[in-house]
């Protein structure tokens, strides 16, 4: 039986996507991927097609919410990361719940870390390389969330690419 590498995630929508790419660029960050720009709800590392064929049906209970981001954040260890952060909702957290829940009962193995809501933005080969003044830059930005999409993440030697696979409407 096959299965894949997936993720629960919330797309950033295309304006943003565009404004922050010219505001990195202008930073002199070019290597970046705003097709793959997205809030992970929760990761899977090996999901069977039978159960994906399953959830392709799926209705979740939560109800849309307000996404509100705040400031660029760059990550400490081996690869720093430039990240786009933001506030928890409790709808947001309600709806990490529900996910976590559904694999669970499909007897998939999560991670139980704490969500922390963040776009990586740019991975970087060296902290130097993230200039100083994207560091805790502000971006407050609200957006309204009605739909989160079910992805494959690609591995290559270019990086990963995710391909979404469906989206879901939240409950209204």
């Amino acid at each position: 039986m096959n299965s894949r590498r997936v993720f629960f995630g919330i797309s950033v929508p295309d304006i943003y996507k565009a404004e922050l790419s010219t505001l990195l660029q202008e930073h002199g960050l070019t290597r970046l991927r705003p097709e793959n720009w997205h809030i992970t709800l929760l990761f899977l590392s090996s999901v069977p097609d039978d159960v994906l064929d399953v959830w392709k049906g799926l209705k979740l209970k939560s109800p849309p919410f307000s996404c509100e981001f705040q400031k660029l954040k760059v990550t400490r260890g081996r690869q720093p990361m430039l990240w786009l952060t933001g506030s928890v909702p409790s709808e947001l957290k309600q709806l990490t719940e529900e996910l976590k829940t559904l694999a669970i009962d499909h007897q998939l193995s999560i991670d139980n870390r704490e969500f922390l809501m963040h776009v990586t933005l740019f991975r970087s080969r060296q902290a130097r390389e993230i200039p100083k003044s994207l560091y805790h830059l502000e971006f407050e930005r609200n957006c309204t969330v009605n739909e989160i999409v079910l992805y494959e993440s690609l591995l290559s030697k270019e990086g990963s690419k995710y391909q979404k696979l469906a989206s879901f409407a939240l409950a209204t």
